[in-house]
């Protein structure tokens, strides 16, 4: 009875083993998988443009993060806007494109759920792209823009040491 006891408790064991890593093998797959379809995705990401992008912090919102890589012959800037607390008229995202003669193009991006009536700190993502590679040279300069004031100045080409 012993003896029967003993080997079916090894053979349960070897079944578990082989369970485990039949699991583990699955899991390893299923990672592998997900990883994979995340390739594609990031294609485009793969070329940085060589390009300065200047942020400009403004007092209600302010742009935290912001890059510009080239996708498929066209420029994209992406970021993230600051938002430290509720805002009851959302503005905008002006970018500006300039080349060493001056501007090249203008996007006004509107940010989703930046009218929020939550309070406290978010952190929300926008995308322009510019149907355009730009010079060597060129700069992206990048502020949120709050509405209903018509007196705040736009985004122009200006920067130290250029001239207009």
């Amino acid at each position: 009875m012993k003896m029967f006891l003993i080997n079916v408790h090894l053979s349960a064991s070897n079944g578990g083993i082989r369970m485990k890593r039949q699991l583990e093998s699955a899991l390893l797959g299923m990672l592998l998988v997900s990883l994979a379809a995340c390739v594609p995705m990031q294609r485009g990401r793969q070329e940085a443009a060589a390009i300065e992008v200047e942020k400009i912090p403004t007092p209600i919102a302010s742009v935290s993060r912001a890059d510009a890589f080239l996708d498929e012959g066209r420029l994209v800037v992406a970021g993230s806007l600051r938002r430290m607390h509720e805002i009851k008229f959302p503005g905008h995202v002006d970018i500006v494109l300039c080349g060493p003669e001056g501007l090249l193009e203008r996007k006004v991006v509107t940010v989703p759920r930046l009218s929020s009536n939550r309070k406290g700190l978010m952190i929300l993502p926008f995308t322009a792209t510019f149907n355009l590679v730009p010079p060597p040279g060129a700069k992206v300069r990048i502020r949120y823009h709050k509405p209903l004031f018509a007196d705040e100045e736009g985004l122009e080409c200006a920067w130290p040491g250029r001239v207009p």
